[in-house]
């Protein structure tokens, strides 16, 4: 970046279609362990004072189990935004476990109605619009309170949900494209009956994908009804793909990168720097390779190879 005349080099980093071409890991549970270690390991910098999202959920939570057992004299800030019910239980275990952390627990902005529509109007500011996702709305405060921190890296769980849980659906949908009837039947939940009719009726019709928009937007514009309507023809389109694989990188394109963007503008804006151990590319590359009837567990039980590798 060239701040004297306002210029930045973009530079591509990697195409996820090269991470399909990967072959199968022969262990790859140790393999997809491994390269999730080394994934949050590498973005450390030792020098600077680190910042963790925690949700309360699977993702963050093992980027913070991970981060400690590797190096647990990290100097670390814990902020937590999500999940507003659960994550006081998770924010007291990490302090009776590593008392020297610092942890920031914000309150329900459903209850503090003043907080969030300055948060939002604060966003609006920096972006001209709303952000994509509801969880974003805050990013504003969060950012600021890491910058009063000193806080120049953040690691986020985000990237965990779009693969590490496989969006089951799809597990099941390749696994019915596939003709392998019993083991999309032991993978969905529900009384043998109503299994049975599901395969039936994937086997026969796909799923029709819902659209996505913001609470906070009002079907009383035109961009914003073009922005329905295109989402609605790509997961049309998206509905004829055969490769689960290709399924997930599109519709990550579709929402994820958006994301992706908005949260590292965000953050720069602020002097922070974003960084997703979850989009790791050799992360990627492992779970790629790794079987389709290893992503989604029996009785629909998701993130299925994360949990079994930790």
């Amino acid at each position: 970046m060239d701040l004297d005349n306002g210029k930045v080099d973009v530079e591509q980093y990697w195409q996820l279609e090269d991470l399909l071409t990967k072959s199968y890991c022969k262990d790859h549970l140790e393999a997809y362990r491994n390269a999730f270690d080394h994934a949050v390991l590498k973005r450390l910098k030792q020098t600077q004072t680190l910042g963790i999202e925690l949700s309360g959920g699977l993702d963050s939570s093992s980027i913070m189990a991970s981060l400690m057992m590797q190096k647990p004299d990290t100097n670390v800030h814990c902020f937590s935004r999500a999940y507003f019910a659960l994550e006081k239980q998770l924010i007291q275990s990490i302090s009776d476990h590593y008392p020297s952390k610092n942890n920031y627990l914000w309150d329900d902005p459903n209850t503090s109605h003043h907080g969030f529509q300055k948060s939002l109007n604060d966003y609006i500011q920096l972006f001209g619009l709303p952000d994509e996702h509801s969880l974003a709305i805050d990013t504003h405060t969060f950012l600021e309170t890491a910058r009063e921190q000193n806080i120049t890296t953040l690691l986020s769980g985000f990237g965990g949900d779009e693969f590490s849980s496989s969006l089951a659906r799809d597990v099941i949908l390749q696994l019915v494209d596939e003709r392998r009837f019993f083991s999309a039947y032991a993978r969905l939940s529900g009384n043998p009956i109503k299994r049975i009719f599901e395969v039936v009726r994937l086997s026969l019709k796909k799923p029709r994908r819902p659209d996505y928009l913001p609470a906070m937007l009002c079907l009383d514009n035109e961009d914003v009804i073009n922005v329905k309507t295109q989402q609605y023809d790509f997961y049309q389109q998206l509905s004829f793909e055969r490769s689960h694989n290709h399924r997930l990188i599109k519709q990550w394109r579709q929402s994820g990168v958006t994301r992706l963007e908005s949260h590292s503008l965000a953050a720069a804006s602020k002097g922070v720097s974003f960084h997703w151990p979850f989009i790791d590319e050799n992360l990627l590359a492992c779970f790629f390779s790794s079987p389709v009837t290893q992503r989604l567990g029996a009785n629909g039980k998701t993130r299925w190879l994360h949990r079994q590798a930790f």
